[in-house]
């Protein structure tokens, strides 16, 4: 208990700004805390010498640029929302420091945290019968409808917030594993099923699929033998052969996905798809503007469902922003012998993996005011970052001071 408590006091202010990221996705939580959280980082940033990080910052500053421009030019300037992505992209990508690196890495650890207690808490809210999206005044012992967000603020949040949870505690149970910690890598495998179950409830299917792909890459990045990450793997193979029908047994809301598209020939996301290639046809290099949906007189600037965050980049910045976000993520793909020798990077590697893919189906990479485009964006920079101290300081040996 007291070596717990010496940790909690150690990352006392990673674990506070870790509740501030949580705001965004628990509607108990004040929505203020989110832009708590990038004040905290703006100060700590302007605390650390940062510099600009040499081609990374002039691409994030050119994809800031255009995005200014492409809003001015489409006259949507009065949305605010254009000033938050770019502050977004400022504090995340265009200036860094060692020490600020080093922050950075302990606050998305540390935040990682916080969506293994998503999965089971929520999990909880299920099996008492709380639906926050069926009901705004929570009450207690409701029917349920298929849509389940349990206590966070929608269904699809939820099923994100869960597919990174299950990453983070396969890291756990490879950890374990392959320190001999066997019975307690299997205790892990039990959260693991739990918090795939509260997925399933959420129903993105998208999710599910691609954060299973994400921890089968992890297991083989962390592991330099290959008999043991085979091993592994079809330790995972066989416990997912196992719950794989129980979990689908209690999957209405996939069912009905399903059923659906069988029924139409179409997915829930092929209307909003198509409205994005509208609008970029209608301005292929320099988009419709940040934050605007629509072409013509049908153009509005405001909050909407896009679709897709590769898509919502390619409509609203054209091929221009498209080329610039895509050069800034390749640059947080590292070589494998870096990866091999820091599991964290590994991990960081699976949950920009998992991101990246999941984004397709949903639109968070380019929407500032989702928590996800927040870390998605500190997690690209937090590799690349990787990159740059790895070469200047050679730690082959020295990825304790990394840790720290």
């Amino acid at each position: 208990m007291s070596s717990l408590i010496r940790v909690v006091l150690q990352y006392k202010l990673e674990i506070l700004l870790s509740i501030c990221l949580f705001s965004n996705l628990y509607p108990d939580i004040p929505s203020f805390l989110y832009y708590i959280l990038w004040v905290s980082f703006l100060y700590i940033l302007s605390q650390t010498s940062a510099v600009n990080i040499g081609r990374r910052a002039k691409i994030a500053y050119g994809l800031i640029l255009l995005i200014i421009c492409s809003t001015i030019v489409n006259v949507a300037i009065f949305d605010y929302r254009w000033i938050l992505m770019c502050i977004l992209l400022y504090i995340t990508l265009c200036r860094t420091s060692y020490r600020f690196f080093k922050f950075k890495e302990r606050f998305l650890f540390v935040s990682l945290f916080g969506y293994v207690i998503t999965g089971l808490l929520n999990n909880y809210a299920h099996r008492i019968g709380f639906n926050y999206q069926l009901y705004s005044w929570k009450h207690l012992g409701e029917e349920f409808t298929i849509d389940f967000s349990g206590f966070t603020n929608h269904p699809m949040w939820l099923s994100a917030a869960c597919g990174i949870g299950v990453i983070f505690l396969t890291y756990w149970m490879n950890i374990l594993w392959s320190r001999g910690r066997k019975l307690r890598a299997f205790l892990f495998l039990l959260l693991i099923f739990l918090t795939l179950q509260t997925l399933v409830w959420g129903g993105s299917r998208s999710a599910l699929g691609i954060c299973i792909c994400a921890s089968l890459l992890l297991i083989w990045l962390s592991n330099k033998n290959i008999g043991k990450t085979f091993f592994i793997l079809c330790i995972f193979a066989i416990s997912a052969a196992v719950i794989t029908p129980i979990l689908m047994s209690d999957a209405d809301k996939m069912k009905s996905k399903i059923n659906h598209q069988e029924a139409t020939g179409k997915t829930s996301r092929d209307g909003l798809w198509d409205a994005r290639f509208v609008e970029f046809v209608s301005s292929p290099i320099w988009g419709i503007g940040f934050g605007v949906t629509g072409v013509g007189e049908k153009a509005v600037s405001g909050r909407a469902e896009t679709g897709s965050g590769w898509l919502t980049i390619l409509s609203q910045t054209g091929l221009a922003g498209f080329v610039l976000a895509v050069l800034l993520v390749r640059r947080a793909i590292l070589p494998l012998r870096m990866l091999r020798n820091n599991l964290h990077m590994a991990l960081y590697t699976s949950l920009l993996f998992y991101l990246s893919l999941h984004t397709l189906f949903e639109a968070y990479i380019f929407q500032s005011g989702w928590y996800l485009c927040f870390v998605y964006w500190l997690t690209v920079s937090i590799l690349d970052d990787y990159r740059k101290y790895y070469k200047i300081l050679n730690i082959k040996g020295q990825e304790g001071m990394i840790h720290k």
